[in-house]
Parts: C-alpha cells; sequence; structure tokens
C-alpha cells in the first residue's frame, strides 16, 4: 500500500472488531499513525459500532432466525398496505399489520410468551358449527386476516390488545369477560398468529 493510499472500510470493520490477521493488523495500526483521514473514519466507524451495539444489547436479545424472517415479513405486509387500492378496509389492514409487526416484536423480545403447537390438522382444526378456532383445547374467535388455506401451523403469542382494535376487526367484548385495563383500554388475550405472520384468532384471557 502506497503511503497515499487510504485503508478499506472492510479493513477498519474488521479492525475494530479484531478480525484481523497479523500482517493487516501491522499495516493498519501504521497506515493510521501517519493518516489522518484514516484516523477520522475509523473513530466514525468505531463510534457507529458502539451505538449499534448499545441499541441491540438494550432492545433486542439474540433470536432466532425464525423470528427475524418472521418480523421481515410483518413488515413488508405493512409497506404493502400502506399501497394497497381497498381503502374501505384500509384501517382494518393497517391493524392487522401493525399488529403482526407488534406480535413479530414481542416474541423477539419476551421469547417465553411463545407456545408451539404441534403441526399438521390433528394440531389445528376448524370448529365448524360455531366458527370458532381450537387449538390445544383454547378457543379463538376468528379474524379476517391470516389466510385460511395456509397449513395450520400456529404460534400463541400472550399479549396486551387494545379493545378498539378488537372492536374494529369486529370482536366486541362484553365488559364481565374481559379485563380491561385502565387507562388504555387493553385486555390480556392469547392470540393465534398463522404461519403467514398474521394474526388468526384471539382469545380473551378470563
Amino acid at each position: 500500500m502506497r503511503s497515499t493510499d487510504h485503508l478499506t472500510d472492510d479493513l477498519l470493520v474488521r479492525a475494530i472488531d479484531e478480525e484481523l490477521s497479523g500482517p493487516e493488523v501491522v499495516l493498519v495500526e501504521s497506515h493510521l499513525a501517519s493518516c489522518e483521514a484514516c484516523r477520522r473514519r475509523h473513530q466514525e466507524l468505531r463510534s457507529l459500532s458502539l451505538r449499534v451495539e448499545s441499541a441491540v444489547t438494550a432492545f433486542v436479545p439474540s433470536f432466532a432466525e425464525e423470528r427475524r424472517a418472521l418480523l421481515a415479513q410483518a413488515l413488508d405486509r405493512q409497506r404493502n398496505a400502506r399501497t394497497s387500492g381497498r381503502r374501505t378496509r384500509i384501517r382494518e389492514w393497517r391493524w392487522a399489520t401493525a399488529l403482526a409487526a407488534a406480535l413479530a416484536i414481542g416474541m423477539l423480545l419476551s421469547p417465553l410468551w411463545m407456545r408451539h403447537s404441534a403441526s399438521g390438522p390433528a394440531a389445528v382444526h376448524d370448529v365448524q358449527s360455531s366458527s370458532a378456532i381450537e387449538v390445544e383445547g383454547e378457543t379463538f374467535v376468528p379474524l379476517p386476516y391470516s389466510n385460511p388455506d395456509l397449513p395450520l401451523t400456529t404460534h400463541i403469542v400472550q399479549m396486551q390488545v387494545p379493545v378498539a382494535s378488537l372492536a374494529q376487526a369486529g370482536v366486541i367484548l362484553e365488559p364481565i369477560s374481559s379485563q380491561v385495563s385502565a387507562p388504555d383500554r387493553s385486555v390480556l388475550a392469547d392470540v393465534l398468529l398463522g404461519v403467514d405472520g398474521q394474526p388468526l384468532g384471539v382469545h380473551v384471557i378470563e
């Protein structure tokens, strides 16, 4: 490397992460000692790395690739809903995609809330007489968001759900059977999440 050359970001980032080989360490350290521009760039990248690391440590514990993919899918659906021409149901779809994203984030941050049901028709079946959905002995009120034609592999997430959001989805709660949390009026509920990441059903915990 000539003295007029500058270090690449790849070298600088690997130096910050302590991933350089022995000869690369010597090269980077000797160059930084004589190049003000590269020292500034090195400091910028180090500061950025520290900020990202702090944010991840504070808000997102380590999580599985499956949950990362679920979050990405939920955010994609949210972006698609914003550009949808079906304005008659835009409020419901925005709520659905927002809830799906919230559920995905909830699973990332609170993995103990999630229960995996067994796969296949034996684990999840539709109660035809009542149009309800029964999973592991628990009855869910169906929501019009998840694709019913998808395989019935599901996740169940326990979370606080706004009463207003449930009403927008057509779920009306009886005051005597719902636990409304003041002042935001939300209820503790098990939310059944379909394999497409969309809310499939809800069961208010009494």
